[in-house]
Parts: structure tokens; C-alpha cells; sequence
């Protein structure tokens, strides 16, 4: 299971599975955006072709996804449908952030915007953990 899901929200019964992904997948997008330098709004009003638009969601869709297995369909559709895409698109996101990282390693330009944003997000952990 991925070391990013879930922290500081009240796993009690008043939260669905849903929703309890949807509250993750915003924060992974913003640990991304901030990461990227874009703007979180970006998300819903930027669904072009833009370089940095699709590697920022790329980036995203590939830290959301890490430590969930394949067969996980409803998982991936939910992801793809907070992004406006279809369940495709997050696999190809994964193809090509896993190819980028095996040919290019840290010499890929977004290398450090990906470690940037997991560092926020296991930020966001410690920082929750230790509020407890």
C-alpha cells in the first residue's frame, strides 16, 4: 500500500471508500502541482496538451498508483475520472513515467519535480503523525 494514502482523515464509517480516495488523490495533485510549479486549479481548467500540464498528471496519476496492484480496476477508474480521463490513461501515465525513469534516471527533467512532490506528501504524513 502506498506510504501516502490517507493520513489525518478519521478512518471512521462516515467516510466512504470514495471519498476517502477523492480527499487523496487532491492532495497527491497538489504535492504535484506545488512540485511543478503549476497552479492545483490547473487540474479542471487546463485539460490540454500542455508539456508540463501532461507530466504534472502523469507524475500524479504515477504516485497515486504506487503500491496498488493492476487488477485494481475501480481504483483506477477513479483516479482517471478525478483527471477526466479514462482508465487507460492512467496506465499509459504509469508506461511512460516507469520508461522515463529507466532510460533517463535523474537526468529526466522531471526526476526532481517527482521526489519533490513525494517529499511533500510524506511531509504531510510526519506532520499529521506528530500532531496525534
Amino acid at each position: 500500500m502506498s506510504p501516502y494514502l490517507y493520513p489525518g482523515l478519521s478512518m471512521d464509517c462516515s467516510h466512504t471508500q470514495r471519498e476517502l480516495r477523492q480527499a487523496y488523490f487532491h492532495r497527491v495533485w497538489g504535492a504535484v502541482a506545488r512540485a511543478c510549479g503549476l497552479d492545483p486549479a490547473v487540474r479542471t481548467t487546463m485539460p490540454g496538451r500542455r508539456q508540463r500540464v501532461v507530466m504534472a498528471r502523469y507524475l500524479a496519476m504515477y504516485i497515486a498508483t504506487d503500491g496498488v496492484g493492476l487488477s485494481q480496476t475501480s481504483y483506477y477508474r477513479q483516479l482517471a475520472e478525478f483527471f477526466g480521463r479514462d482508465r487507460t490513461s492512467v496506465y499509459h501515465a504509469i508506461r511512460v513515467v516507469d520508461t522515463m525513469l529507466s532510460v533517463y534516471g535523474q537526468r529526466w527533467e522531471y526526476y526532481q519535480p517527482l521526489h519533490d512532490a513525494k517529499a511533500l506528501l510524506v511531509g504531510e504524513v510526519n506532520a499529521s503523525s506528530e500532531t496525534r
